[in-house]
């Protein structure tokens, strides 16, 4: 079947934006889930131990107690 004129047009648009949004959810799933994966599947940290040290850093330290 050979597409010419404004269906090759659109056909070639749909590609493209198949492309993208394939594109976009592959980068969107990388990005978001690669690093527990990798955690849990692979026993390593892609993050060489930075979550952790940020995530201690966030605790606030317990108040203490007023005495009286």
């Amino acid at each position: 079947m050979v597409v010419t004129g404004w269906g090759q047009t659109i056909y070639n648009g749909m590609i493209v934006t198949a492309e993208g949004g394939i594109g976009w959810l592959f980068q969107e799933f990388w990005q978001e889930f690669w690093p527990d994966i990798s955690r849990r599947v692979l026993h390593r940290d892609p993050t060489h131990g930075l979550d952790a040290q940020q995530k201690n850093q966030q605790q606030p330290q317990s108040p203490e107690p007023i005495q009286k």
